[in-house]
C-alpha cells in the first residue's frame, strides 16, 4: 500500500505567493506553549507538515517554498523549507505511516495524550 492508495484530507489555513514566485503555506496553531517549546511541538506535527508539503507541491505546480506553522501563543513561527530532498523524505515518512495504520500498527504515543483529540476514549493507561 502506498500514498496513491489513500485519500488524505485537510485544509490549509492560508497560502501566499512569495517574492520569488513560490508559494508559502501558513497554518495557525492554537497550542498555548512557551517560545522555547515551539521546535519540539512542531515535531509533533511532522505528518501534517509532510502531507501539506506533498499536497502543496501538486496544488502549486512544484512552486512551493515553505510550510509555516504560526503558534498564536507565543506568536512564534516554525518554518520548514521545501526542497526535493525534503519532499522525498516526506513521501517516505507518510508511506510508512499509512502502511502501519493499514496493518493496525499504531501504538499509543503517550507523550501526545494531552493534545490528542481521542484522549477521553483511549484505553491506553496514562500517568
Amino acid at each position: 500500500c502506498g500514498l496513491k492508495d489513500f485519500l488524505i484530507r485537510g485544509v490549509l489555513d492560508a497560502a501566499f505567493l512569495g517574492s520569488r514566485g513560490k508559494w508559502k503555506v501558513l497554518d495557525y496553531k492554537t497550542d498555548a506553549i512557551e517560545a522555547s517549546e515551539v521546535e519540539k511541538r512542531a515535531g509533533h506535527y511532522q505528518a501534517q507538515i509532510d502531507a501539506y508539503s506533498l499536497a502543496s507541491q501538486k496544488i502549486f505546480d512544484g512552486k512551493i517554498e515553505e510550510i509555516v506553522f504560526y503558534f498564536l501563543t507565543p506568536r512564534v513561527s516554525h518554518r520548514t523549507a521545501i526542497t526535493a530532498e525534503f519532499l522525498k523524505g516526506a513521501k517516505g515518512r507518510l508511506t510508512d505511516l499509512i502502511s502501519k495504520i493499514h496493518l493496525g500498527e499504531f501504538p499509543a504515543n503517550t507523550h501526545q495524550c494531552p493534545y490528542c483529540a481521542f484522549n477521553r476514549i483511549c484505553p491506553e493507561e496514562r500517568d
